[in-house]
């Protein structure tokens, strides 16, 4: 069972979803994939980005409301993302390698909703 729930996914990607079923909070989850799971490594200033991010895209799932994938984040002082100092709360989730984040949240979110 558990090699067909991984089959096609990446070292990176179960990686996270360990990190995100084992740590206290999202923030240090978001913190230590940075570190650990991004080369080269994303700076800590990202991490309340990757978790804004994160709840705007499993609330555009939740809600139905896909007007916040396109939601512009700020970005910390001195970064930017394609010549604008704002990302879309979707190229935030792809670009920062968060998709496990939002499939965990997800199931989490659909295993309450079946209970």
């Amino acid at each position: 069972m558990l090699l067909q729930q991984t089959k096609g996914k990446t070292m990176g990607y179960l990686t996270a979803i360990d990190m995100a079923e084992n740590t206290d909070t999202l923030e240090d989850a978001i913190r230590m994939h940075f570190r650990g799971n991004c080369y080269p490594p994303i700076p800590s200033a990202m991490v309340p980005v990757g978790v804004e991010a994160i709840h705007n895209v499993v609330e555009a799932e939740f809600s139905r409301d896909y007007d916040l994938l396109d939601k512009p984040i700020q970005l910390p002082d001195g970064i930017e993302f394609r010549g604008s100092d704002t990302v879309s709360s979707i190229d935030a989730v792809e670009k920062l390698f968060l998709g496990a984040f939002v499939d965990q949240l997800l199931m989490d979110g659909q295993q309450i909703e079946e209970e």
